[in-house]
């Protein structure tokens, strides 16, 4: 049962027609599918009846569809050309019969709506929003999704008036409408990137739609994603990053940095500073080292040890010393021998020396600690020796405490 008309709805709508006799045109768009030989020539015959019918000859064609003996993607295609001619002709009624459309797993009401609300948005978008707000359930992943596409139709003809829009829309409590109209606001927010202005112009974007009331963080942290994927630039992923303060997804983190690793190192190693997480500060850490061409600068250590916390510092700077031994392995001589447990300290500078002494030779061998290179020297005496030569296959297991404190 069809309910009261919503507020504002015109009055004057031609009312569908309920019966099962369908006269004059509509009579003869019942007939087509039976006339044509298939999709293409049904698609130029409905077309053809399109372009001459009247807004009631349209509406009463929809409501003879369903009666119809037509293939699911005939009767897609049949609707769609008839609410495109009903919404050109008005869009405000084609939203409203639209809105009426059942929609079960095809979806086909939802379509329906996306045509006449396109188009409708376009001519009143006040009128158009507010009814789209109430074709749906509220709180519901269609309405979400049909409000996105209104606004980033209306952002084609009016951006200015779709940006605003989008903030109003903003305050409705609405996770799902929410989550679309930041999608929608990070879409638009980059076309300023490519002209070079981006960066300004979206500082000033989200004071606007923080004062509209979105949510800052959640807001920034969209947009530095955003821009990540998009490949911006590192001065401008960097011009972002530095109002937002804290990133709060390791993963963006980690990916943040590494951009904007090459022009802003201390805004980097500010970032990766603000987190607790230990997977996030070493992965940050490691994409940084690896950011670097030539030999890493002692800076990356240096910031490290100021920011590693008690708790996780030996595991930070033994990942370090391990990412840094074949690059500089000074400073993962530097990194190893500041781990305070002595048992991974000397575990970590003995794979260190294993890696060093074949290429850095006596250099490599007179910093390293003096019962460090014995045990790898102990190590290359086992594996040149003809025992193990005559053992196919036979690895020996390389580990400090084996060959410092061997079995008694």
């Amino acid at each position: 049962m069809r309910g009261p008309a919503p507020s504002g709805a015109r009055r004057d709508r031609p009312e569908r027609t309920e019966g099962p006799v369908a006269q004059g045109r509509v009579a003869e768009f019942c007939r087509l599918p039976a006339a044509a030989a298939n999709l293409g020539e049904l698609t130029l015959r409905v077309a053809a009846w399109c372009e001459r019918a009247t807004l009631k000859e349209a509406i009463e064609a929809l409501a003879q569809l369903g009666a119809l003996e037509v293939s699911r993607e005939q009767a897609v295609m049949m609707r769609e050309m008839l609410m495109t001619r009903l919404a050109m002709l008005d869009a405000e009624v084609a939203a409203q019969v639209a809105a009426e459309l059942p929609v079960g797993d095809d979806q086909d009401g939802d379509n329906g709506l996306q045509i006449a609300f396109e188009r409708w948005v376009e001519i009143d978008p006040a009128a158009a929003l507010a009814r789209a707000l109430t074709s749906r359930p509220a709180g519901s992943s269609e309405r979400a999704a049909l409000v996105g596409l209104m606004l980033r139709r209306l952002n084609q003809k009016n951006p200015e008036l779709a940006d605003a829009m989008a903030a109003d829309l903003l305050r409705h409590d609405d996770e799902n409408l929410s989550n679309e109209l930041i999608g929608f606001q990070t879409d638009r927010l980059a076309e300023l990137w490519p002209e070079g202005a981006g960066v300004e112009a979206t500082l000033e974007w989200i004071d606007r739609q923080s004062a509209a009331g979105a949510d800052r963080v959640t807001l920034g942290q969209e947009l530095l994603r955003l821009a990540v994927r998009r490949e911006v630039g590192a001065a401008a992923l960097a011009g972002l990053a530095a109002r937002f303060g804290e990133i709060r997804d390791g993963g963006l983190l980690e990916d943040v940095v590494a951009q904007i690793g090459t022009v802003r190192r201390d805004l980097a190693y500010s970032l990766l500073g603000k987190t607790r997480d230990m997977d996030t500060l070493v992965g940050g850490w490691t994409r940084l080292v690896g950011a670097d061409t030539g030999e890493v600068r002692a800076e990356v250590f240096e910031h490290l040890l100021a920011q590693a916390d008690s708790s996780g510092r030996d595991r930070v700077l033994g990942d370090v010393a391990a990412n840094l031994r074949a690059k500089a392995p000074e400073q993962a001589l530097r990194a190893a021998t500041a781990i305070g447990n002595q048992h991974r300290r000397n575990a970590e500078l003995f794979q260190l020396a294993l890696a060093w002494i074949p290429e850095g030779g006596e250099a490599a061998r007179r910093v390293l600690p003096s019962e460090v290179v014995a045990a790898v020297d102990r190590v290359q005496e086992i594996q040149r020796s003809r025992m193990l030569d005559l053992v196919p296959g036979f690895e020996p297991t390389i580990s400090y405490s084996a060959i410092v404190n061997p079995p008694k």
